[in-house]
């Protein structure tokens, strides 16, 4: 039936969902999410959870893996940062397209760290559903988002990145 098949692709994409999320802790403690985009460090986070460009703060990669990162790129009207890890890393960064394929019901999948970093689990993936608010450039879901999930990323079901959460 359709959620065998939902659930088989999800599967197939998990790890690399997961491991792409990372968890974040702005200088003035506040925990945030983000979701690596390349291998050279960068990161994607929403910018309501730092104070300004130039921050230093600490990334969780998993286990008891840090590095810092520095927010290089912030707008606040788009809820957007974009960070650079000090180091590069052997994590696979997320896989990227645009807007287009998000319909009204298209499965979507929410990977945050809420109540920030725990290294007993893995970012964990909730399911929902979304749509295009075109008009607005957002994407709305039914994936249920919480304290410390903002800045994460939002994957469809083939595991590639649609969105960061707000």
């Amino acid at each position: 039936n359709d959620w065998d098949q939902i659930e088989g692709k999800i599967q197939n994409h998990a790890d690399s969902m997961a491991d792409a999320c990372v968890s974040i802790q702005a200088e003035n403690g506040a925990w945030g999410s983000g979701v690596i985009v390349s291998r050279s460090g960068m990161i994607f986070s929403a910018a309501h959870v730092y104070q300004s460009p130039g921050e230093v703060v600490t990334v969780f990669l998993g286990g008891a893996k840090t590095a810092q990162a520095t927010v290089v790129r912030f707008d606040r009207k788009y809820d957007i940062a974009v960070l650079e890890m000090d180091r590069a890393v052997d994590i696979e960064p997320a896989k990227m397209v645009g807007r287009s394929g998000i319909e009204t019901g298209s499965t979507l999948i929410a990977a945050g760290h809420a109540s920030g970093f725990n290294a007993e689990r893995r970012s964990p993936l909730r399911v929902g559903f979304g749509f295009l608010a075109a008009e607005k450039g957002l994407i709305y879901t039914t994936c249920r988002i919480t304290a410390g999930d903002s800045g994460g990323p939002l994957f469809d079901d083939s595991g590639v990145l649609r969105g960061i959460h707000h």
